[in-house]
């Protein structure tokens, strides 16, 4: 590593260091927002009662499940052999006639339903719910009025004022006032409208609630509120209880461990981690840029043997000095002999060529034509041609590999 990249790894380190320090020391604003989710901290998140059913309902009898209602009852993910409770709690969520069906089936076998949410029209035949901003004549709705309570004094007479609390209430007709129990009200200025109500069917019971806010973390600790919560509990039988949990994120993400997801879910983190990607990048690009080199053209060495032998050559053709190519070439050609085969060149005589044509496998012939050439060149050396060079070169590549 050069000096330049640790300066800008060093650099680097500082700016994040910095961009960490100052992310982490900002006031994180108050999330507000009603998210139900047993996993948040939140003021309307549900963390505290999901730490605090176990204690409620001892044994490990709370079985906690995401799947929605019409999912968990179709697959009837629930003890068949045992009488069981069922509890959900969640700002919206739409019941459709299959959910209602199941639902139905799941509690005429002795089960018990508690199930609140802002809206439950048509869970119960005949019984729809509505607002105050309709029922009541004043023009503007005063919040500050409104409070809950339950009926059974034994549990609390105490009307209660969770924050945010909704205005909506059951609207119960006069044929079904025999069928439906009303077990807690909306409280609006002495005038009681019923929110909290249980009808039999089977041989369980369905419990509706519309104040889901109140089991949020924020009214749970606020005041008193834990009471209307613990009495609302108190409905269901001593027995296992399925917990159908709310997660914002999904079921995946909240069964997720990994670094990623922590990093994200801190600010300061995260914009810590996004300033290190894009700084990544722009030094891959740079750095990249600067490291590229022009590949240089290297020639290849040229044999500069070859190019002096055909100079030399070329001299000796220019020059037609057929007598001196002829008396160099069988020089060579005997020295190549002597230190290839390791024979003695002085006599060419019948020996020399017994032993040369050991050696080499060639035919003696040929052997026997060379050494007569060479003979006869010797004998008259003044009288060459380029006719005799080259019937000399073929003489030599035929004894001489």
């Amino acid at each position: 590593m050069n000096k330049s990249t640790t300066k800008i790894l060093l650099l680097f380190i500082v700016i994040v260091g910095f961009v960490y320090f100052i992310e982490s020391n900002k006031v994180t604003p108050i999330n507000w927002n009603e998210t139900y989710d047993t996993t948040e901290k939140t003021p309307f998140g549900a963390y505290i009662l999901d730490q605090e059913l176990d204690k409620m309902f001892p044994n490990d009898s709370v079985v906690r499940f995401t799947q929605n209602l019409y999912e968990f009852l179709r697959e009837e993910d629930y003890d068949l052999q045992k009488r069981t409770n069922l509890f959900s709690f969640m700002s919206n969520g739409y019941i459709d006639s299959f959910a209602k069906a199941n639902l139905n089936t799941y509690i005429s076998k002795g089960n018990t339903a508690l199930i609140f949410q802002d809206n439950l029209d048509g869970l119960i035949d005949g019984i729809e719910t509505t607002s105050l901003y309709y029922s009541i004549e004043d023009e503007v709705l005063d919040n500050k009025e409104i409070s809950i309570t339950l009926t059974n004094p034994n549990i609390s007479t105490y009307a209660f004022k969770p924050k945010n609390l909704n205005s909506i209430y059951f609207d119960i007709p006069d044929s079904l006032r025999t069928k439906v129990e009303v077990l807690g009200y909306l409280k609006y200025k002495g005038v009681l409208y019923p929110n909290l109500i249980r009808q039999k069917i089977g041989k369980g019971q369905l419990i509706l609630g519309l104040q889901p806010i109140v089991f949020t973390n924020y009214n749970l600790l606020d005041s008193n509120n834990h009471i209307y919560t613990q009495g609302v509990l108190s409905y269901l039988p001593n027995q296992k209880t399925y917990f159908s949990v709310s997660r914002i994120a999904g079921d995946d993400e909240y069964h997720s461990t990994s670094v990623l997801r922590f990093i994200f879910k801190n600010p300061a983190l995260k914009w810590a981690w996004y300033f290190f990607l894009g700084t990544m990048l722009v030094f891959i690009l740079f750095t990249a840029k600067r490291k590229q080199r022009v590949i240089p053209i290297i020639k290849p060495l040229s044999n500069t043997t070859i190019e002096f032998t055909k100079t030399v050559s070329n001299l000796y053709i220019q020059n037609k000095d057929y007598q001196d190519l002829i008396n160099k070439h069988i020089i060579y050609t005997l020295e190549n002999i002597r230190r290839i085969y390791w024979l003695d060149t002085t006599k060419l005589d019948e020996r020399f060529i017994d032993s040369l044509q050991v050696k080499t496998k060639k035919n003696r012939e040929d052997i026997l034509k060379f050494v007569n050439y060479v003979e006869t060149f010797r004998a008259n050396p003044n009288y060459a041609s380029e006719e005799m060079l080259i019937e000399l070169n073929k003489l030599t590549e035929k004894i001489i590999d």
